[in-house]
């Protein structure tokens, strides 16, 4: 489909808030997380929809914010199902919770609506997930008990969900989180991810994200700004290699302030989201590190002069200046 005068028009002048008032006219929906009540007025900013011709056969791209977490588990859940029933929507392809792809000539307002109305519909009535050769929890459970001592050494504790959820204190506040969880859902290639251990880890940082958990203990990825994702072979071998080289280096220079903005002022793409980025050089710019918040703004202004107006990083300009003055 050509992205130029493929789409139909728009159902009215604003599908979103159209989905917004059907969803709200159906009461409250149902908090999944204790500390956090989900709202329904601001799930459209946990919802990015654009073209996509990334693969063959689908023409738009659906990002999930880690919020969503809050609403729904789109595996678990069946979001994935609910989508793929809303008008409109040809085929779906989801590569992970978080990234869907679909065909559709819907226009872009209308899909973003489609998914508020998906969301809706699983946060009240959830789905039974369609049938995979995802890993069972139990044996997630044994590979993660299993490497509990190599996290234990570096400071991480089993958090009250269970074996497969981790957290480690930081500084000034700041929290990390490793899941070990079943993976679901398909690469970008087509390739499935069911069948492997799904290693997220992160780090919450206070001041960034609505999602405040009331004790250290609470905090998973989803709380966290800069997740990062693994997809590795069940086996003790493999996790533990992983976990050795890939996710604890990352969370052992991103503990507090001042690590943190050293790494992400070193290569601003460390932070996957580029909405993220302005939020990030506000941040710096609070904490007095203007020099790392300087890199992250002349990163944006380069790279993507779209966000060179977004609040924060209006924001992080004038601190700067008012630093330097």
């Amino acid at each position: 489909m050509s992205k130029k005068g493929g789409r139909r028009p728009v159902t009215s002048s604003d599908p979103v808030a159209a989905a917004i008032a059907e969803s709200a006219a159906g009461g409250p929906l149902i908090a999944r997380h204790p500390d956090v009540v989900p709202r329904i007025e601001d799930l459209p900013e946990w919802v990015d929809v654009h073209d996509s011709d990334d693969i063959d056969g689908f023409d738009t791209v659906v990002w999930l914010d880690d919020e969503i977490s809050s609403y729904c588990d789109p595996y678990d859940d069946g979001l994935d199902q609910a989508l793929a029933d809303q008008p409109g929507v040809k085929a779906l392809l989801a590569e992970d919770r978080e990234v869907v792809y679909l065909r559709t000539r819907l226009a872009i307002a209308d899909v973003k609506a489609a998914v508020i109305r998906a969301v809706v519909e699983v946060n009240r009535s959830p789905r039974d997930p369609a049938p995979t050769d995802v890993l069972s929890l139990d044996t997630v459970d044994e590979l993660a008990t299993a490497v509990r001592p190599l996290l234990e050494q570096v400071g991480f504790a089993n958090n009250p969900t269970g074996p497969r959820y981790f957290y480690r204190e930081g500084s000034n506040g700041f929290v990390q989180s490793i899941a070990v969880t079943p993976g679901v859902g398909t690469s970008g290639d087509g390739t499935s991810y069911a069948g492997l251990l799904w290693v997220m880890s992160g780090t919450h940082v206070p001041g960034f994200g609505r999602d405040v958990p009331s004790r250290p203990d609470r905090v998973a990825p989803g709380h966290c700004g800069q997740p990062a994702y693994h997809w590795v072979t069940p086996t003790v071998d493999a996790l533990t290699r992983v976990l050795h080289d890939e996710v604890l280096p990352v969370l052992s220079v991103t503990r507090g302030r001042a690590e943190l903005a050293a790494w992400v002022g070193g290569d601003p793409t460390r932070v996957p989201v580029p909405n993220h980025r302005p939020t990030y050089a506000r941040l710096f710019a609070q904490w007095g590190l203007v020099d790392q918040a300087a890199r992250v703004v002349a990163h944006v202004d380069k790279h993507e002069p779209s966000l060179g107006h977004h609040p924060d990083t209006v924001a992080a300009r004038e601190l700067i200046r008012a630093a330097r003055s």
